[in-house]
């Protein structure tokens, strides 16, 4: 495990390429293209790691990152949001999850947060329980209706 710093840029442009992938099968997100997208969240990891101190945690084999975890910290309302966590698809259901989740856990106590949040879509039914078995629980439910146009 590796803590991601402003000095890791390769990590960065791999986290932000995940992320706008991970973006682009959620329903309420409409992105830019593809490059567009990673250029501006790559920037935003840069500036949030350098000025908010957000929390990137990865699992890097080689100069590939397989997964991560990025959290951000709210100080005025005590809650870190767990802003986007990916596991490389060969090499699932092998806890790395859990052990990112735990250790953005024990980040947030070390930063006196008195909650942590995150978004799950409707259908990760894996990562539905495993939040529920860490003791996460569903606070509220974003409902959506398409408009159609004739």
């Amino acid at each position: 495990m590796k803590i991601i710093t402003m000095e890791d840029q390769a990590f960065i442009r791999q986290i932000a390429s995940y992320h706008v992938q991970m973006l682009q099968h959620d329903p309420l997100i409409v992105t830019q293209s593809h490059t567009m997208a990673c250029a501006l969240y790559e920037e935003m990891i840069q500036r949030r790691i350098e000025l908010n101190g957000d929390y990137i945690e990865a699992t890097v084999e080689g100069d590939k990152v397989i997964a991560y975890i990025w959290g951000h910290h709210d100080v005025s309302s005590q809650t870190v949001t767990i802003e986007s966590l990916y596991v490389s698809p060969n090499v699932r259901h092998k806890g790395l999850a859990t052990i990112l989740k735990q250790h953005i856990e024990t980040w947030a106590m070390h930063q006196q947060a008195r909650q942590i949040v995150g978004t799950v879509l409707e259908n990760n039914d894996a990562m539905r329980a495993l939040n529920e078995k860490l003791g996460y629980s569903v606070q509220k439910v974003v409902m959506q209706k398409m408009l159609k146009y004739d």
